[in-house]
């Protein structure tokens, strides 16, 4: 059996400060964190990626091309 190998960039987004927000005030914790997580989706599906596994504040993307995977960061 033949191996299939391709290459991929990985680009995993996190929001800084906010494991500290959460603690000040949940709700606009919340609040930013569906909107941040809106547009790393939105703009990794822009730039041609696709979206692994969003897990709390971060998410993890894939990408066919390093120069993508960096236009989107």
């Amino acid at each position: 059996m033949e191996t299939k190998r391709r290459l991929a960039a990985i680009l995993f987004a996190d929001i800084v400060g906010y494991t500290n927000q959460s603690h000040k005030d949940e709700t606009k914790a919340l609040a930013i964190r569906k909107w941040v997580n809106n547009i790393v989706r939105e703009r990794g599906l822009i730039r041609g990626g696709r979206v692994v596994k969003s897990l709390g504040d971060g998410s993890l993307l894939e990408f066919s091309s390093a120069v993508e995977a960096v236009s989107c960061a």
